[in-house]
Formats: structure tokens, C-alpha cells, sequence
């Protein structure tokens, strides 16, 4: 067993740097009982028979919030001049940003004044520094920077489920399923909202096996939301205005409610799976145009060997597919919600980006529900004839995902070596 000498901390803008109690066999025991994300450090671990051992050879701040965040936090600092002199003696060899779960940064985002501000920083220390960022904008240049585009610590949602489908033989398969379509949405976003509306007011849920905001329901005992009750991405709107006086049941599954909510938010409930066609998915971060950002929303689906459709990002599906997952054209054509072209004839017209996101959000909205209405019209014999010729897709999308994981926690390793 070989031993890596690293020391991991952790950063948040109210925290400033503090240490992560990963070592100590109890903490390591929490981590996976309360399903923290930084378990995935662990399975890395164990994969490379490796053994991470507490030295600042390698420093890893790990960061929860955007990148864009973090290091101007960072580097106004008084430790980080403390970290700064320890790169300039070689107490520390290689300094590493990890964004452990996906980031914010988007088309439009701060990069070349983050290129500067790490280099007036580091100056010549900077090729010993690293930046780990869990979402993939193909318009940024980091110029000098070393930036590794990864899961984060994604992959242990997934490798969870995984080892329980083989630990407990679930046998995943919805050949026989009586719904149309599965779908989980914890925070109520704005999409989530106007996606859950629509199924409502359409009388749609009789054809879903769907959770609706089970954290609201567990931690604050609503039985009810509105759309004031929404998240809220700063002063951004997308879509219009729900009026409060229509209100939004919380539903859940029996299984979100056995544990913490980092817990309870990773598991998939296979028998309600099974009993679907396919899986609808509202990801986290939908409104950037050219970008690729994917939480354990996406994948789940993936790991129960099923079709989905989902809104996210403008360049979600060009990402799926650049990471070797194949589609599903027999069931709609994912350019659909893809294609940039009236986002780029909307800028032109308005000349103001802002404005020029918000409708394109609105107009792609509108063809993610035209898709779901139109497979929702479909009679559930004629749908699951489509969704059996995804067979072959969905079964080598599985493989590929055991490659994935297998990839992410190579790379990790090799990420926190000399």
C-alpha cells in the first residue's frame, strides 16, 4: 500500500480555510454513514491501494461554492500568504483547488480576471498550482492555468447505487412498467416549479412515479409550497411568476426520509424506478448556453439502465455525448434543446445577454414540455415498444459510467500525486 502525503482543508466564503477531519477512522465512518460527498476521496483511495496520509506535500483545499468565489476568497486571505511561503520553500509541492461538487461557472463568467488574479497571487509558484472545476464550458481559456475538468465528487452517488443494485440483486428493469415517467426534484427551482404545475394542471401525475421537495418536507414540515418558496439564483428570472395562491404539494418516497438529508438525496428508489419508462430530470443549473453541467440527476437514470429527457444547460446533451454516452432519437431530437442558433439571432436583436438568456430560457422551456406532452399523449404499449429499442443504448450508457467512475478516481489519484 503506497502512501500519499496530503493534506486536505476546506473553503467557504463565511468560513474562510478549515481543516477537513478526514483521517481519524470515526470521521471516515460519518462521511459514509451521513453520505457526505468527500466519501468519493475514500473509494479513490481504496481503489489505488493507496492510504492518504496527513503531510502538506500536497495542499487540497476543497471548495463547495463556484470557483469564482473561491479564489478571490482565497487569496485575501492572511493564511493563504502563510500557504503562498511553504510553495516558495517547498514545504508544499502542488496546490490544488478541488470543486467537489458542480460549479457555477458559467458563459459570460469572470475567467481571464480569475487568470489574473491567481497569477498575480502566485506568481511564480503558479505551475504548481491546480484547479479541479465539475462543469464544462467549451468558451474558456485559462490561458497558464492547470485546470482538470471532472465529476468531482459526484461519482459516489452513483458508485452507491451501483454497489446496492449487486449487494441487495436488485434487478433493474422496467419492461413491465405502469407509468410513463419517473422524476425526483428535491429543491424547488424554477423549472421544477413550472415542470410540476404543468404535470397538475395537464392531469399528468397519474402517468409519473414523482417526489417533489422532500427536504422541505422533512426538515421544515410543509406539506404545501408556493413559488415564493422557490430557490433563488440571485435576482435571476426565467420564467414567469407563479401566483401564490396556487399551491404545490410536497410528495415523497418512503426511502427520502431514513436518514440525513445528504443521505436520503443520493438514493434512487429502484421500485419506483422500475415502474416508469423514463426518467424526467430538471438539472440543477439549466439557463447557460454552451455549457455542460451534470449532477447525480442525469446520471441516475444511466445507473437504472433507463431513457431520460432532460432540461438542462444548452449543450447538456453535446457533453453526454463527448463523455461517450449515446442518446435517444427514437424518442426525441435532443438538438432540440441543444441548438444555440435563436439564442445567437436573440442576442443580436437585444444586444444585452441577460436579457437574451432569460428568453431563450423561455423558449427552450416550452420544447421541453412540447417533448414531455408529446410522449405523455402517447398510449403507455406504444411508448414502451420506443423505450425497449433504447435497450442496447441504455445497457452500453451503463458500461460506460462504470468506465467514468473508474476514469474519475484514476485521474483523482493521479491528480494528488507528485
Amino acid at each position: 500500500m503506497r502512501e500519499i502525503k496530503i493534506k486536505f482543508t476546506e473553503y467557504k466564503s463565511n468560513w474562510g480555510i478549515v481543516d477537513v477531519d478526514y483521517y481519524s477512522e470515526t470521521a471516515r465512518a460519518l462521511m459514509i454513514k451521513d453520505g457526505y460527498m468527500k466519501q468519493f476521496l475514500i473509494s479513490a483511495e481504496q481503489y489505488g491501494n493507496a492510504r492518504f496520509v496527513e503531510d502538506e506535500e500536497i495542499y487540497c483545499m476543497i471548495y463547495t461554492e463556484s470557483i469564482s468565489s473561491a479564489i478571490p476568497g482565497f487569496v485575501r486571505l492572511p493564511q493563504a500568504v502563510d500557504l503562498l511561503q511553504k510553495l516558495r520553500t517547498g514545504a508544499i509541492k502542488k496546490f490544488i483547488f478541488y470543486g467537489e461538487d458542480m460549479d457555477f461557472l458559467t458563459v459570460g463568467g469572470p475567467v481571464p480576471h480569475l487568470v489574473k488574479e491567481l497569477n498575480d497571487f502566485f506568481g511564480e509558484q503558479i505551475d504548481k498550482v491546480w484547479i479541479t472545476i465539475a462543469s464544462k464550458n467549451w468558451s474558456h481559456d485559462w490561458g497558464n492555468i492547470n485546470v482538470v475538468y471532472n465529476l468531482g465528487c459526484l461519482p459516489y452517488f452513483l458508485e452507491n447505487n451501483i454497489e446496492k443494485i449487486e449487494k441487495e440483486n436488485i434487478v433493474v428493469n422496467s419492461s413491465k412498467a405502469e407509468k410513463h415517467f419517473y422524476t425526483t426534484n428535491n429543491q424547488p427551482r424554477e423549472a421544477r416549479l413550472h415542470l410540476y404545475k404543468h404535470l397538475l394542471e395537464n392531469r399528468l401525475m397519474s402517468k409519473c412515479e414523482a417526489s417533489f421537495f422532500f427536504r422541505h418536507h422533512q426538515e421544515q414540515d410543509k406539506r404545501y409550497l408556493v413559488y415564493s418558496d422557490r430557490e433563488r439564483d440571485g435576482d435571476k428570472v426565467l420564467l414567469p411568476d407563479i401566483d401564490d395562491s396556487f399551491q404545490f404539494p410536497t410528495r415523497i418516497f418512503d426511502n427520502e426520509v431514513e436518514g440525513s438529508y445528504f443521505f436520503n438525496c443520493k438514493w434512487v428508489n429502484f421500485p419506483k424506478n422500475n415502474n416508469a419508462l423514463i426518467d424526467l430530470v430538471i438539472e440543477t443549473l439549466s439557463d447557460p448556453v454552451n455549457f455542460c453541467s451534470l449532477t447525480e440527476k442525469t446520471f441516475r437514470p444511466i445507473i437504472c439502465k433507463k431513457p431520460f429527457l432532460v432540461f438542462g444547460s444548452a449543450g447538456l446533451y453535446k457533453g453526454l455525448e463527448e463523455m461517450g454516452f449515446k442518446l435517444f432519437p427514437g424518442l426525441y431530437d435532443a438538438d432540440v434543446l441543444d441548438d444555440t442558433t435563436e439564442f445567437d439571432e436573440l442576442m443580436w436583436e437585444m444586444r444585452h445577454e441577460d436579457k437574451a438568456k432569460a428568453e431563450f430560457y423561455k423558449i427552450r422551456f416550452a420544447k421541453f414540455l412540447k417533448i414531455v406532452d408529446r410522449l405523455a399523449d402517447m398510449d403507455i404499449e406504444q411508448l414502451r415498444e420506443l423505450v425497449e429499442e433504447t435497450y442496447f443504448n441504455c445497457e452500453y450508457n451503463y458500461n460506460v459510467l462504470l468506465k467514468i467512475i473508474k476514469k474519475e478516481k484514476e485521474d483523482t489519484l493521479k491528480l494528488f500525486s507528485l
